[in-house]
């Protein structure tokens, strides 16, 4: 069963030139998900009008794995740290 930690992540200073990044409604961003046969709950805002994929996650080491902008490859991204405490825990 796929798990999504964040609901909505911070990434505005981070680097993200290797993630798949969807600049549109969620409509759109659920069009590609489709397209790049990723699960629909991947999934996850990161702006007003900006959606990554989020693959999985690790919110002891405190980071979060998105899709890559090539298919195929993953890319593991650290979190800001004020970010840590505001996860959904598997099972709740």
């Amino acid at each position: 069963m796929f798990m999504k930690f964040y609901d909505r992540l911070d990434l505005s200073r981070l680097r993200l030139d290797d993630v798949h990044t969807v600049p549109a409604n969620r409509a759109k961003a659920l069009d590609v998900a489709r397209d790049r046969h990723l699960p629909r709950q991947s999934l996850t805002r990161m702006g007003l009008w900006v959606y990554v994929f989020q693959l999985g996650a690790d919110v002891h080491l405190g980071t979060v794995t998105l899709a890559g902008a090539q298919p195929g490859p993953e890319n593991v991204v650290t979190l800001p740290v004020r970010q840590l405490g505001h996860c959904t825990t598997p099972g709740r």
